[in-house]
Formats: C-alpha cells, sequence, structure tokens
C-alpha cells in the first residue's frame, strides 16, 4: 500500500510540525523512516551515507553535528535530495538558521523540509507512532487480499480454515460478522485511526479481528459460544467505538457459524446485509432478516435475474422519463414495505387512491398489478433483483 507525505501529515503526531520547503512534492511515497545524526561529519569522510540512506525514506535529524556551523546542513539535504529520500524532519532544538539557498534549492526540487514548530517534541514517539501506523497498514493491505481471495476464488473446507487462521491465529471456532461499508472514500489515516481507537475500546480482544475490505471494515467475532456472545454483544456500542455517529455507513450483521471453514458464508451474508441496510433507517441490518433477499442476493447479477428483472421495469422506467410519473420509486417502496399499502401511503404522504391509481397504470403499461397477490409476487422479484443490483 502506498503512503505519501500527504497521508501522514494528517496524523495527529504531526500537528506540530510545518512545511518550509517542497511543498509541491507532497505526494512523495514513504516506505521508511531513517535518523540523521553523524552521517555527515566531516571527520568521517562520508563513510556511513550511502549506507543509512534510502530512497523514499522520511529522514528526522535535529542536526547536532551542524550546530556550531548551520552550513553543514547543505551537504545532507543535497544528497538527500540525489538519493529521492521522500523528505526532511527538523527538530531545530539548537535553533539554526537554514540558509535559504537550500530552501530555495529544495522547493526547485519539490523535495518537503519539515520543521518542528513546538518544544518539547519526541522523535523516538513519531518513529513508533510512524511503525505502528505501517503495521496496520499493511494489516489493511493483507485484509483486503486474504478476504478477497475468501470471497472470489474457489477453495475447499481445509483452504478455507487454514485462510481464517492466517488472518487470526486465536480465532475460536465460531464465529459471526459485521461489515461496515462506507458510502464514500474510506483514507488510510481514517482507517488507521478507527482501527487505534478500536484498540483502545473494551471490545478489543485477540480472539476477534478488525480488517479493511474493499471500502469499509470486516469485523469477525469469534467464541467458544457464539449464541451466549451474541446475546451478550451491545452492537449500537460496538458500532459507535468503530465509526462514531458517522451515518454515510451501512451496516450487515451475519448469522452464527459454528465451523471456521464457514468464514467465507459470514463474512458473505454481513456484506449482503449491509447491502439492503442501505435502504433503510437502521443503525444496522442482520442477515437472518433479510427473508427472500437471502436467495436472492447471491444470483442478482446472473443474466437471467437480470432480464427478469429489465423485462418489468425497464418499461415503467420508460414511462416514468417521458411522463415526469414516479411510478418505479412508488412501486420499489411498496416492495420494501412488504406490500403494505396504509403504510406507503403513510411515507409517501399520499392518498391510498394515488397510489392505487399509479400501480392502476402500471398494469397498463406491463400487464400487472402489484395490488393483486399474484402479479405482486412477479412485480417484487423484479424489484427486488433491482434493488440488490442497485448497489
Amino acid at each position: 500500500m502506498n503512503i505519501t507525505l500527504n497521508d501522514l501529515i494528517r496524523m495527529d503526531s504531526f500537528r506540530n510540525i510545518k512545511v518550509i520547503a517542497g511543498k509541491d512534492g507532497m505526494c512523495r511515497p514513504v516506505e521508511s523512516l531513517g535518523w540523521l545524526d553523524y552521517e555527515f561529519v566531516k571527520t568521517l569522510k562520508n563513510g556511513y551515507i550511502h549506507s543509512n540512506f534510502n530512497k523514499w525514506q522520511l529522514i528526522m535529524t535535529s542536526f547536532l553535528y551542524a550546530k556550531d556551523n548551520a552550513f553543514l546542513t547543505r551537504d545532507a539535504i543535497r544528497h538527500l535530495i540525489e538519493i529521492d529520500a521522500s523528505g526532511l524532519i527538523i527538530n531545530n532544538v539548537f535553533r539554526l538558521d537554514i540558509p535559504e539557498a537550500i530552501l530555495r534549492y529544495a522547493d526547485a526540487k519539490d523535495f518537503p523540509i519539515f520543521l518542528v514548530e513546538k518544544q518539547p517534541f519526541d522523535l523516538c514517539q513519531l518513529t513508533i507512532t510512524f511503525h505502528d501506523y505501517m503495521c496496520d497498514l499493511a494489516r489493511a493491505d493483507f485484509g483486503d487480499k486474504e478476504i478477497g481471495a475468501l470471497l472470489n476464488a474457489p477453495a475447499t473446507k481445509d483452504e478455507i480454515r487454514s485462510s481464517a487462521l492466517r488472518m487470526n491465529p486465536s480465532f475460536y471456532p465460531q464465529i459471526v460478522s459485521i461489515y461496515l461499508h462506507k458510502e464514500n472514500a474510506l483514507c488510510e489515516d481514517e482507517y488507521v485511526n478507527k482501527v487505534v481507537n478500536y484498540q483502545k475500546s473494551p471490545y478489543y480482544n485477540h480472539h476477534n479481528s478488525l480488517y479493511r475490505y474493499q471500502n469499509g471494515f470486516m469485523y469477525i467475532i469469534s467464541s467458544e459460544d457464539i449464541e451466549l456472545e451474541r446475546q451478550r454483544i451491545d452492537y449500537e456500542g460496538l458500532i459507535q467505538t468503530l465509526i462514531g455517529e458517522e451515518i454515510d455507513y451501512s451496516i450487515g450483521v451475519g448469522n452464527s457459524h459454528y465451523n471456521l471453514n464457514e468464514i467465507d458464508q459470514a463474512m458473505r451474508e454481513s456484506i449482503y446485509a449491509s447491502v439492503l441496510n442501505r435502504r433503510k433507517d437502521h443503525r444496522y441490518t442482520k442477515y437472518g432478516d433479510l427473508g427472500s433477499y437471502q436467495a436472492i442476493l447471491p444470483l442478482a447479477d446472473q443474466p437471467a435475474m437480470i432480464d427478469f428483472s429489465q423485462k418489468l421495469l425497464e418499461p415503467i422506467l420508460e414511462y416514468d422519463a417521458a411522463n415526469n410519473t414516479v411510478l418505479l420509486s412508488t412501486l420499489l417502496k411498496y416492495v420494501e414495505l412488504d406490500g403494505n399499502l396504509h403504510q406507503l401511503a403513510k411515507e409517501m404522504n399520499q392518498h391510498e387512491n394515488t397510489l392505487r391509481y399509479r400501480f392502476n397504470q402500471i398494469e397498463r403499461i406491463v400487464g400487472l398489478n402489484p395490488i393483486r397477490s399474484g402479479d405482486y409476487e412477479q412485480l417484487a422479484l423484479a424489484a427486488k433483483i433491482h434493488i440488490c443490483r442497485s448497489h
């Protein structure tokens, strides 16, 4: 996973650090951190500069060796620019005057130089924070790949179990999955901050795992007695811990599973439930409450399903476009409400006779009326396929 300086400066650890040169180079990647301490002392005759610094390394220094002569900083900065280091953080405890010429040179080369603004500042703690950050991102990358392989590649039960234990060797045999999908982009620093908050919470333990998957979080809860564990789970509290008050998440909870070789099924269930949660007012949706959607979701993108849905709904959609009507949205809402006309009238703030008139219009277009039970069955299936494919 590529991390840039732009990603790092959004971290809390960088709040007292400002860019003093090379602002146009903030897209530079960062692969590691390094320290500049003694390497450019003249008596060492550059014996360490080629082994101690690497390309795409973010360097930190206090310029201790240059405290009596600020011009000694020039050789170091020029060398870091030449090897394509990511940038330089200066903890200027000796209050050196960085030569303007070298700052202009850094600007010309788009090489970011940062200056610590507030003392005391702990570069060691910044190093630890960066290391943890990189570990969390590596874990996110691992989760994306491992979960993606589980959900998209054929595997035996033994292979699935092995994959689960790679994700967490401490998993208990019984599991349930929760998926939190973000509608907007989930950036790296946001992901790391949420993982850190989770790790500090009472919900964190080494038998559970939180991974990034696609544009969201896959949380696996394991237990020796998953039914008892589910009774104990405070879903609202857990969700609050993971994403706070954010509303641009759709959240799905899968069924209980009693063997690790079903972890792929558990994760799919939570993903499917999150798809339907996008159309609900509830904070989360349980897979066990999806009814017929449980059968439709895995097959919604099959050609036969698409053809069936489009055959009935496309003429309605075309009629809406030509006549500025809302027949399709009325039908979809009616199906979401399980065919409850009274509730539909209440939620759409329309008289029931108005809705019946719309349904009569649908009948004139496709020959089926949602009010009639036999017709409703066909229209509801078409609508549910459409709903599943809309996300």
